[in-house]
């Protein structure tokens, strides 16, 4: 039996929300970095499910110490959105965006709507998929491995839907084929569940049979596994496919409205086990995202519960066929309604920080104080020397350009998770390691220069001696 060992590490998250709205009603929040400055901004959509004077979708961008400053000039105040994703859609390199329209806050059924990023925080207004009824969730992911990226949608009467990008974001191609085409799904995520190279997916039908499963071929074509599914219940929202326990198996992790979390390890055989045991078995949950958030090696789950706050639950305790979780307590996280998460390194500092979409307090982010949080330079003082001080310009490991992630997970398509080949990243030490590797060069130098200096002294002793044993 192979076991593995607690958490052992503990975070707290300090709110860095200066710019962003406080008490409005939102649905959902994703990262992204769409004016090109190397720092995430924050984009996110108004629910209007209580309160109809919120619709709309916005953008926020970060200046890579938590403040934000709005850029939505270019995108509708009006209508009501369940969900937005960034990605590049026309590959020009800049950072594009796609918004569903929410039933729940009775706003007219057009479908996606889709705005073309210009590199620089503005947006004009492209050619969208789908312009009727809804759409509930929605991922942007290269299904047919052409470099291209297609759009996935959960709407909210006619099943999933996939349309294939031409790398214009002009022309698309339906191809649903195999898919169900009708009834309301609420959540999808890609994956890799059977081990054959290909994308499958995973999406939870509202008001059907649970969890529903497709096998993909590569091409755009899907083939029914949902009798291999091992959740039937209805009423569920977030869902992620990840091999959270690390054995070389896509695993399930599913949120319920009424019936808690719940977690699967898979056997790229299409069966699953539970590993639920530490989950909440009641209460609402929406989005989650599932990321090594105390870089522990192991991964943790990240979610918004409707009635409490954005919870987090540690993942890496038991055998693989035992896994137990462990609700993280004292975070600093506050209560509220929350329906949206997201998580992504957003002041460089190495460990992941926390973004929530509410309803009644707006959209806030949280700095995670695991490896402490950089200070803004100030702009104020006299000191010429701090004044050009910009996140990210420095030699420090941490800085590295943040990309946008790939659209494995559903609610987090804005932003890069920590993970390599299924194993999350853990942060260099400030232990002077990585400097030393630097000065390598250097050190050689130096003792290249101390063998010649050894041996011009040796040749100088030489030639003396020589010199005095002639003048005898």
């Amino acid at each position: 039996m192979i076991l593995l060992l607690p958490n052992v590490q503990a975070e707290s998250y300090s709110g860095s929300s200066n710019g962003l709205p406080t008490t409005e009603e939102y649905n959902y929040v994703t990262f992204g970095d769409v004016n090109n400055d190397d720092d995430l901004d924050i984009a996110y959509c108004g629910g209007g499910y209580l309160d109809s004077r919120y619709f709309g979708l916005f953008v926020s961008l970060g200046d890579g110490y938590g403040e934000w400053t709005d850029s939505s000039s270019d995108l509708p105040t009006t209508g009501s959105y369940g969900v937005v994703e960034l990605g590049d859609l026309n590959n020009d390199g800049n950072l594009d965006l796609i918004a569903g329209h929410d039933h729940w806050a009775r706003s007219d059924p057009n479908g996606i709507v889709l705005y073309l990023g210009d590199g620089e925080g503005g947006w004009s207004k492209g050619s969208s998929p789908y312009t009727s009824e809804y759409a509930s969730q929605l991922l942007i992911e290269d299904i047919n491995d052409d470099n291209n990226m297609d759009i996935i949608a959960a709407t909210q009467s006619e099943g999933i839907k996939v349309w294939l990008g031409d790398g214009t974001a002009n022309t698309w191609t339906e191809s649903s084929d195999g898919l169900p085409d009708d009834d309301e799904y609420t959540g999808v995520t890609l994956g890799d569940i059977d081990g054959d190279g290909h994308l499958d997916m995973a999406a939870t039908d509202y008001n059907g049979n649970g969890v529903h499963l497709y096998q993909g071929d590569g091409n755009g074509k899907w083939t029914d596994k949902t009798d291999s599914s091992p959740i039937t219940r209805n009423n569920n929202f977030g869902i992620d496919i990840i091999d959270f326990n690390k054995d070389g198996h896509q695993d399930l992790i599913v949120n319920s409205q009424w019936r808690g979390i719940s977690a699967f390890t898979g056997n790229s055989d299409w069966s699953f086990s539970d590993a639920s045991s530490g989950l909440p078995i009641n209460g609402e949950y929406g989005e989650l995202q599932v990321v090594d958030i105390d870089q522990d090696s192991y991964y943790d789950i990240v979610t918004a519960g409707s009635n409490t706050r954005v919870e987090i639950y540690k993942g890496g305790t038991g055998a693989f066929s035992s896994w137990t979780w462990t609700e993280a307590s004292d975070t600093g996280l506050p209560s509220g309604t929350y329906y949206g998460c997201a998580v992504a390194d957003i002041d460089h500092d190495g460990d992941e920080d926390i973004a929530g979409a509410s309803w009644g307090d707006g959209v806030s982010v949280w700095l995670n104080d695991l490896n402490g949080n950089p200070v803004p330079p100030d702009d104020d003082d006299d000191d010429p020397i701090d004044d050009d001080v910009e996140p990210g310009d420095g030699d420090d490991p941490q800085d590295d350009d943040v990309e946008p992630d790939n659209g494995d997970d559903p609610v987090d398509d804005g932003y890069v998770e920590p993970i390599v080949d299924d194993q999350p990243v853990t942060p260099s030490s400030d232990d002077g390691t990585d400097q030393e590797m630097n000065l390598g060069g250097g050190i050689l130098s130096y003792w290249w220069v101390l063998v010649i200096g050894v041996l011009l002294v040796i040749l100088i002793v030489v030639f003396v001696l020589i010199i005095r044993k002639r003048a005898r």
